[in-house]
């Protein structure tokens, strides 16, 4: 895999492209784990008592 301006750039893109990818997972991840509790806690409150 050889890009216009030689190997090293192709690796330094790729690992840049695969970083910036887990990165942004790893922050939709918690970001959904948080937006899911922070639902499943305020509907846990709303529920009567019993």
């Amino acid at each position: 895999m050889t890009g216009p301006l030689g190997e090293a750039f192709s690796s330094v893109a790729f690992t840049t492209m695969v970083t910036l990818a887990i990165i942004e997972l790893h922050v939709e991840l918690v970001a959904g784990a948080a937006a899911w509790l922070a639902a499943w806690w305020l509907l846990r409150e709303d529920a009567p008592a019993p």
